[in-house]
């Protein structure tokens, strides 16, 4: 099943393109609708499309703060502070998420993370591919406790690795087409991997032994 998103990236002065394939709780096999395309022409539009991305995460390092030990990270960032605190919460208590992010670190992806009201508990978009990089956005559903953020949090990253390992992924219409053979359906909206799946329960089982731990 179809599920459009109307989400939208501003490219260049009157002129937008739809980020649509949603990862409804794993991901969705949307494509893209009533899209208009960017013109092609000097790299203008893929620069402005790198700066509108840039502008949506404005204050993203000042508000991240994440631990000594995610100091480094570049490539997955927040938009939000409560992004930022789930980023840095994730890190400091789940090994696995460490490791996601590690992973994407060695990639061509730039993976900005927000947090608004959703009917799922997260979402994973394709935003723009540059020839240099690919840009993708993890949504978050606010509020939910901090542990099963964290879970869907490295659900949501889990699906970027697996983006980030499949390099025919330039758009909405080949994620969704990638999903389409990769994935499992998991409800009328949407597909999923095991393997996110598995992330999602060993994630809640290490931030909760963390919590244990700090007892």
């Amino acid at each position: 099943m179809t599920t459009p998103n109307p989400g939208r990236l501003l490219l260049t002065s009157g002129t937008r393109t739809a980020l649509v394939t949603s990862l409804w709780w794993g991901v969705a096999s949307s494509v893209a609708a009533g899209a208009v395309a960017s013109p092609q022409g000097p790299s203008s539009a893929r620069q402005a499309a790198v700066v509108a991305l840039e502008t949506a995460a404005t204050g993203t390092a000042a508000a991240q703060g994440l631990t000594d030990r995610a100091s480094h990270i570049t490539r997955v960032r927040a938009a939000t502070p409560k992004a930022a605190a789930v980023l840095k919460a994730g890190v400091a208590r789940s090994a696995t998420v460490a490791r996601l992010i590690e992973t994407l670190e060695q990639s061509d992806l730039y993976v900005y993370v927000e947090t608004t009201f959703l009917h799922v508990p997260g979402q994973l978009r394709f935003a723009v591919a540059t020839p240099q990089a690919r840009f993708l956005r993890i949504t978050l559903n606010v509020p939910e406790a901090e542990d099963r953020l964290i879970a869907w949090l490295a659900h949501e990253l889990q699906h970027a690795v697996e983006v980030a390992q499949a390099p025919e992924v330039t758009s909405p219409a080949t994620l969704a087409q990638f999903y389409s053979v990769h994935g499992e359906r998991v409800s009328a909206e949407g597909q999923c991997t095991r393997a996110a799946q598995r992330i999602t329960t060993l994630v809640l089982a290490e931030v909760g032994a963390a919590e244990y731990a700090r007892k």
